[in-house]
């Protein structure tokens, strides 16, 4: 005879890592449970994820493959290329100088005026004060097979379980979107494993909060 003993419960493997101090991604993205306890509507899990730290974390896993880890390449290179690539600056001379007006005014410098070329500073204006913060690389080594395969996997699979939360945390998020969309912003072709997984990131996102991204 079996007998059930009301009021006992065993915690899940994710309550017990969420329980732990000091804990990473990666002990929650090796758990198996992980993406049935998100779609079961884990709050502590959820809140979690949803901290925009880690959702970046998440997506580096996929828009920066191992080698461009190892080579440095950080989430906030990859903003900054698909901004770059994304924003028209303006023409010099369809920029109003207020300094023309004024009678003995200094002429523009000779690396502004070129016809098409926007100022230094405008780029650097462009920039800098929406970069997001530098989060730290994941410890695991590039190298482990776990970094080229099972976390990109997991990664796509929480953003694609149609958490409101979690969709509507990464649609009211800038530097995230511009992330998404690196995707078509690479010179080079990108990696057809991590192209897959971003283009069913983007199905289900524009799916459920498609007004919001555009």
């Amino acid at each position: 005879m079996f007998w059930k003993v009301s009021g006992i419960t065993s915690a899940s493997p994710v309550d017990s890592i969420l329980d732990k101090e000091g804990f990473l991604l990666e002990e929650l993205l090796n758990e198996d449970e992980l993406i049935q306890e998100c779609k079961s509507l884990n709050n502590r899990l959820i809140d979690y994820l949803k901290e925009p730290e880690v959702l970046q974390q998440v997506l580096s896993y996929l828009v920066i493959t191992p080698e461009e880890e190892d080579a440095g390449r950080t989430f906030a290179d990859v903003v900054e290329t698909s901004r770059r690539a994304f924003l028209v600056l303006p023409r010099v001379d369809d920029v109003p100088e207020a300094a023309s007006s004024s009678e003995g005014a200094a002429p523009a410098s000779s690396s502004s005026s070129s016809e098409g070329e926007a100022p230094a500073d405008a780029v650097s204006e462009a920039f800098s004060p929406s970069s997001p913060p530098r989060v730290p690389a994941p410890r695991t080594p590039a190298s482990d097979p776990r970094r080229q395969f099972k976390y990109p996997f997991a990664a796509c699979e929480l953003l694609c379980c149609e958490v409101d939360a979690l969709l509507r945390a990464l649609a009211g998020d800038d530097a995230l979107l511009d992330a998404l969309f690196s995707l078509v912003a690479r010179e080079a072709a990108p990696d057809v494993m991590l192209a897959g997984y971003v283009s069913r990131v983007l199905g289900s996102l524009l799916a459920r909060h498609g007004v919001e991204v555009q």
